[in-house]
């Protein structure tokens, strides 16, 4: 798990093994025994559980990331790998819609588009 400290522009990262507190949460979100038990175990065999006698984590490196830097963005559902931009969001989903399924569009025309669906759904009906 990773966590974030500091205020300001710039952000410590700190990562937090699991530990026994970590599989207590798994218990009361309703995951499974042997979900628990997979993850306790893993978690050991890796040297990734932690507990009041393990030693501190020793890292390789330390990267620092100014968040003003990040630009928030979508991905997915048809194309997870490809991020667009918050900001183009509109204009790119009305292209996807028009291009052809070889282009890894919808391939909708403008007839398609106009057309209007009754999902079956009443809001704000009663």
């Amino acid at each position: 798990m990773i966590a974030q400290h500091g205020a300001g522009v710039w952000r410590h990262h700190v990562f937090f093994p699991v530990d026994n507190e970590t599989l207590h949460y798994l218990r009361i979100t309703g995951r499974s025994q042997e979900v628990v038990e997979r993850a306790e175990w893993f978690t050991k065999e890796q040297g990734l559980f932690r507990t009041a006698q393990s030693a501190d984590p020793q890292f390789s490196e330390v990267i620092e990331l100014n968040l003003e830097d990040v630009e928030a963005s979508l991905a997915g559902p048809k194309r997870p790998q490809d991020r667009v931009s918050l900001g183009e969001v509109k204009t790119n989903f009305q292209r996807v819609l028009k291009a052809p399924l070889s282009a890894g569009g919808y391939g909708l025309n403008d007839a398609d588009l106009a057309q209007k669906r009754d999902c079956g759904h009443q809001w704000g009906r009663t």
